[in-house]
């Protein structure tokens, strides 16, 4: 007995679906296609952990055990993928993404998709899909409920609606010569934000170059001092002096103006 009760036919959404759209003459192939299975065998290993076994003779998938009822029993009204996706998020807890898995689309994205091509539109009152002639329906009855507006009314509306637009302007006026300023220096402020970011990036580290181009000697005059300094650091650091120069020229170029000849140069 207990047996017998664990074997007895499950009929949840989809199961639902396929026993109507099977009465419908669709084969199994077509179903499972809807169903995005790769074939109709992973759908009968499906149906088949709900207790339904395959006929033949009928076409169409039968309880496991004996149920007298069953050519009779009144199944769900879903005849369509759409239908299956609605009643599932008729489901209490159900989302989209756990939906989406239940009617095999890779994510929630793939399955507002297909309903957008189906002319179906989410509706956050309800929290599930609409037809789009139902929301048109809608709004022609809210049409036909509003109250008629007579013109003292109507001409009331419109004044608050632009005294609430020139408030909005008197405030963004405000700020113009702000604006103002932002759009003539707009290519200073772009390098002094660059330059900023720069040093973010960089964390104290010596930037390193791959400078396209022969190799050219280039003699360079400069304090005593200062050329000790170079020299010292090259050591200290462990870096070439060829590196110091070139990253030091690189960086007072970006800072000064060539900042896009010098990138343009290191692509």
């Amino acid at each position: 007995m207990a047996d017998t009760e664990k074997e007895q036919p499950i009929y949840d959404e989809k199961v639902n679906y396929i026993l109507t759209a099977l009465k419908n003459g669709k084969s199994r192939e077509e179903i499972a296609d809807d169903l995005n299975y790769s074939s109709y065998k992973s759908m009968d290993m499906y149906i088949r952990r709900k207790n339904f076994l395959w006929d033949a003779d009928r076409g169409t998938y039968v309880p496991k055990v004996d149920d007298p009822g069953f050519e009779n029993k009144k199944l769900t009204g879903i005849s369509s993928k759409a239908d299956l996706i609605i009643s599932l998020f008729a489901d209490d807890g159900s989302d989209p993404k756990s939906v989406a898995k239940k009617v095999g689309f890779n994510d929630h994205k793939d399955l507002a998709d297909f309903m957008k091509r189906q002319n179906y539109i989410w509706s956050t009152d309800e929290r599930n899909y609409i037809h789009q002639s139902e929301m048109k329906g809608d709004e022609e009855e809210s049409k036909k409920a509003a109250p008629d507006t007579n013109g003292k009314e109507l001409a009331a509306e419109i004044r608050k609606q632009v005294e609430r637009q020139v408030n909005v302007a008197e405030k963004l006026a405000k700020f113009t010569p702000v604006m103002e300023f932002i759009e003539k220096n707009m290519d200073s402020l772009q390098e002094l934000l660059a330059a900023t970011e720069d040093e973010k990036d960089s964390d104290g580290e010596i930037p390193h170059f791959a400078v396209p181009g022969t190799t050219k000697t280039k003699s360079v005059y400069m304090a005593d001092r200062l050329a000790e300094l170079v020299t010292e650091f090259s050591k200290v650091r462990n870096v070439s002096q060829r590196d110091i120069f070139e990253a030091a020229v690189i960086e007072y170029l970006r800072k000064y103006g060539y900042r896009d000849a010098v990138d343009s140069l290191l692509k």
